[in-house]
């Protein structure tokens, strides 16, 4: 049996507004199926969510993938920023008030933390991607607060991509891949409340 599968996200709502199958037109000349496949034809609409936004992302195709749009709390208000990071990129942790911490990625490299203060927003990060083992990863990123305080991991290249908030909204949370390190990054907004 074919089957069309779709799913929406916290970030869309994905809508079917029509499904077709268009067998008639996929006829061999003796009117017998061109396969035992049907061709399924579906239509969708989408509507974004008017209150979490997510970035482009940055990276390789490698690791696991993750997104926290389903994972973040009604209200969210980050609180603490953790990177680890040496030669590159290891993992990047979200925690925000009511203790639900948004975690990707390894063990490895140094922690640093930044603790937002109240009222501080995390507006921007700049990240930078390269080539280890033949695989593209995240060599760093540089987050940085509406109060012009920074928190940087990793080791920088030219290849770099910059995530900007847009007016009035924050950095919430993360989407990309990982596995024992970022192997692809992007980040969630949602408006500061």
């Amino acid at each position: 049996m074919d089957k069309v599968l779709y799913r929406g996200s916290k970030l869309l709502t994905l809508t079917a507004t029509r499904y077709a199958n268009d067998w008639k037109a996929f006829l061999r000349s003796d009117g017998k199926h061109l396969s035992d496949h049907f061709p399924h034809a579906v239509d969708f609409s989408y509507t974004l969510n008017s209150s979490l936004r997510a970035s482009d992302f940055i990276g390789g195709p490698h690791g696991t993938a993750f997104n926290d749009a389903d994972d973040l709390p009604a209200n969210p208000a980050p609180r603490t920023l953790t990177l680890r990071g040496s030669s590159r990129l290891d993992a990047v942790s979200l925690t925000h008030d009511g203790g639900t911490a948004l975690t990707h990625g390894g063990t490895g490299g140094t922690p640093a933390s930044l603790t937002l203060a109240p009222g501080e927003h995390l507006t921007s990060v700049k990240l930078t991607q390269g080539q280890k083992d033949g695989r593209t990863r995240i060599f760093s990123a540089s987050f940085a607060t509406d109060q012009s305080r920074t928190l940087s991991a990793g080791t920088a290249t030219s290849d770099a991509k910059t995530f900007t908030a847009p007016s009035g909204w924050q950095i919430v949370g993360f989407t990309g891949r990982a596995g024992a390190e970022i192997d692809k990054l992007g980040v969630i907004y949602a408006p500061i409340r």
